[in-house]
């Protein structure tokens, strides 16, 4: 079975905005999840779970992906997450940790980076790294894209106010691998 190439510049994430709830999402020992009006809303009392959703296409080696998802936290404390896209085998992965504050609305958070191998399928990843048990992680309007037009040089990592800025548009920002090229 040859699995398909990921189309350029197209959203691949299957139910991104929750409309139908949970459909096509998946969770890995995630304590609680549930969809209202939209958004996903999960937590877990451990740092070993994620809602994931493999997109059943490959990538090529250097592709440039592009990952923007709604983040936010109606809990008192802060929690933390990392974003994730990876070759199912763990191969090769781009990640993300991000902090989201507490008590605080939807937020658009990027991921760009460049594959270092050929994918045979790509998976996305969230994970909950807070393990304090409190309800509070909240997603919605996710997009995953192969962007062949893209120019970056490495992984960048950003966050915006929603409604604030393109996605296209984000400031490069200093990457590890920028870091382990000195």
């Amino acid at each position: 079975c040859t699995v398909p190439t990921m189309p350029a510049n197209f959203n691949v994430a299957r139910n991104p905005a929750f409309i139908y709830g949970e459909s096509q999402w998946n969770t890995f020992d995630m304590a609680n999840h549930s969809v209202s009006g939209g958004v996903l809303n999960f937590w877990d009392d451990d740092t070993s779970n994620s809602v994931w959703q493999n997109t059943f296409y490959s990538l090529p080696a250097s592709a440039p992906l592009s990952v923007t998802v709604d983040l936010g936290n109606s809990s008192g404390a802060a929690k933390d997450i990392k974003l994730v896209i990876r070759k199912t085998d763990w191969s090769d992965a781009l990640l993300c940790d991000f902090t989201l504050p507490a008590s605080s609305g939807l937020s658009t958070y990027t991921m760009q980076g460049l594959t270092s191998s050929d994918w045979d399928t790509t998976q996305l990843e969230i994970w909950d790294l807070t393990s304090d048990g409190l309800a509070g992680i909240q997603m919605d309007n996710v997009d995953v894209q192969y962007q062949p037009g893209l120019n970056i040089g490495g992984l960048v990592c950003d966050t915006l106010a929603v409604g604030s800025a393109d996605p296209d548009s984000l400031p490069e920002v200093a990457s590890m691998n920028d870091a382990n090229e000195t």
